[in-house]
């Protein structure tokens, strides 16, 4: 369970805001910190109940994931449309690589991700 949860926060791409107020938009914090994986297999994502497509997930808790699907496609357009990054791995597998190459890298460093006042996220 953890890895299914590690792989959308925690993985090489995502940001580390050290508060919500360092983004202009929650919308925009969303797509930062979050990333989805594999959404496009849907036997994998019925495996997973839709917590693979965790961007929607946040942006609407409360939707049954079996909508998760279609809104994936209009959030990943729509942050296109934005110029707004939406971050994905293609698979669980390149998900989970990207997690331990993120861990791997924090455990080498002396300090955790600073925050880069420029443009309001952190940087690892």
């Amino acid at each position: 369970m953890a890895f299914i949860f590690q792989t959308t926060h925690t993985v090489e791409d995502t940001y580390y805001p050290k508060k919500k107020k360092d983004f202009d938009h929650f919308l925009v914090h969303i797509f930062a910190t979050t990333a989805d994986y594999s959404w496009r297999n849907r036997a994998f994502n019925w495996l997973m109940g839709g917590l693979n497509m965790h961007v929607v997930h946040h942006i609407s808790p409360t939707t049954c994931h079996i909508h998760y699907y279609a809104m994936t496609k209009i959030a990943e357009k729509t942050a296109r449309d934005f110029n707004v990054p939406y971050r994905e791995n293609k698979t669980f597998y390149k998900a989970i690589q990207s997690h331990i190459r993120l861990l791997k890298e924090l455990g080498a460093k002396d300090q955790l991700p600073r925050l880069n006042p420029e443009v309001g996220i952190a940087q690892v």
